[in-house]
């Protein structure tokens, strides 16, 4: 999995917030392909355009993983991808197994981050998490420290030992 340049609540480089976006957050669609991908290359991990786009067509056309987008009037200002984690036992009902959702990224263009935007993003993919009975909600990108595990901790994300944590 790439690593993904947190989404921060605070501007780089200033000390107060930014005003949020009207943005809206939705699923992805092929229509969205070539923005993904084009964001993707701008992440920490630089890949070629072609491989960007095999990625976003292979994540969209997975059942088991959603790629959500961030709308502004003006483009694409982020994405999250949430995969379920299949477990033991699974069957998907309430009740059952636990049933562990996985956020493997959240990225936010670099010109729309302190706005919010990556707080709403994982605010609709835990939401996304829940209404299909998640009983926890993991993220799974690489968050060693610093200001990515700083945003992940102040959503409600808690340490463990598979990483960072929440009850769905």
């Amino acid at each position: 999995m790439d690593t993904i340049t947190p989404p921060l609540d605070i501007a780089p480089g200033t000390a107060a917030p930014l005003d949020p976006l009207v943005l809206r957050i939705r699923t992805a669609t092929v229509r969205d392909h070539d923005g993904l991908a084009a964001l993707l290359m701008r992440g920490d991990t630089p890949t070629d355009p072609a491989s960007a786009r095999e990625r976003i067509a292979r994540l969209t056309l997975d059942p088991a993983t959603i790629v959500l987008v961030a709308q502004t009037s003006t483009g694409i200002a982020g994405l999250a991808i949430v995969r379920v984690r299949p477990t033991a036992g699974d069957t998907g009902a309430a009740g059952s197994e636990p049933r562990v959702f996985a956020v493997d990224g959240v990225l936010v263009r670099p010109e729309q981050r302190g706005r919010r935007v990556g707080r709403r993003l994982l605010s609709a993919a835990v939401e996304w998490a829940r209404v299909r009975h998640a009983t926890h909600v993991v993220v799974s990108a690489d968050v060693a420290g610093g200001e990515e595990r700083r945003f992940y901790v102040g959503f409600g994300f808690g340490a463990s030992s598979d990483g960072l944590v929440m009850l769905a």
